[in-house]
């Protein structure tokens, strides 16, 4: 079940990622949650996870802020990620999958092929492929080498 600080993580990030809130704006907890129609927690659960993640810088007394990531930030978390994914794809062609994890990635790439099928970007769901990328990493993660 996801839950209503899950719905604004989603949202919040998918704003930052399609650039309707541009690096250095300053996130507030009032003005986002008027704007959002949601109660501060969730909205404050929500930024907070969202720093954690690197989204969002946190500065004592001050607040969020988004984060100004340099073309360079950018090809070196691509190269982190890609390394890690050719290395768990090695993993697998070695070791294995057992049954569950087989099914679980299988209903996430059955997911993506959906999600996929919509034309245009303004219709492309960025937060059902989040949640879909994060169920598929979190079962590779999860499996026993």
């Amino acid at each position: 079940m996801i839950t209503q600080s899950e719905i604004e993580t989603e949202k919040i990030h998918d704003e930052i990622v399609r650039g309707i809130v541009p690096p250095g704006t300053h996130l507030q907890e009032t003005p986002l949650s008027n704007r959002l129609a949601m109660s501060r927690t969730p909205i404050r659960t929500a930024l907070n996870s969202l720093a954690q993640e690197g989204r969002l810088e946190y500065i004592a007394k001050r607040g969020y802020w988004v984060n100004k990531l340099t073309l360079g930030e950018i090809v070196d978390a691509y190269n982190v990620r890609a390394t890690l994914e050719g290395m768990a794809c090695r993993f697998v062609a070695e070791k294995g999958l057992d049954l569950g994890t087989q099914k679980k990635l299988a209903r996430c790439i059955d997911e993506g092929a959906a999600i996929t099928k919509k034309i245009g970007y303004k219709d492309f769901d960025q937060p059902a492929w989040r949640r879909k990328n994060n169920r598929f990493y979190l079962a590779i993660v999860a499996t026993r080498w």
